[in-house]
């Protein structure tokens, strides 16, 4: 009796499974690549250069919004591996360059405190 259902059920999935319906993930409408917005590329390595070279010059100028601000965008970008370790070393140099400042400059500790926050993604 058990293997009488067992091959009844066996040759029902088999039926089934012989009709063929084509996948509609694997049938692609050819103008849908046309009709679909294009993304915008990802940064490239001269602009995230240009932004992290004006960041220290931002910081050399004591214009610590804008330097923070650039960082922000930097760290929300999407970044290649080389990308992403000049971003690290230069939250490091900022980190660095604000603790010295903020010894003397209770404004400057706001920043440095600001940094640490951006650091942790607050």
């Amino acid at each position: 009796m058990k293997t009488l259902v067992l091959l009844s059920i066996l040759a029902i999935g088999l039926a089934g499974c012989s009709k063929k319906e084509p996948d509609p993930v694997a049938v692609a409408d050819p103008n849908a690549e046309s009709a679909a917005p294009a993304e915008a590329p990802p940064q490239g390595n001269a602009q995230l250069t240009q932004d992290l070279n004006a960041v220290q010059s931002d910081l050399e100028k004591a214009e610590y919004d804008r330097a923070l601000e650039t960082l922000t965008a930097v760290g929300l970008a999407e970044k290649t591996p080389a990308e992403e370790q000049a971003y690290q070393e230069q939250m490091r140099r900022t980190a660095d360059f604000l603790a010295e400042k903020a010894a003397n400059d209770p404004k400057v500790m706001e920043y440095y405190q600001r940094l640490g926050r951006i650091k942790k993604g607050r």
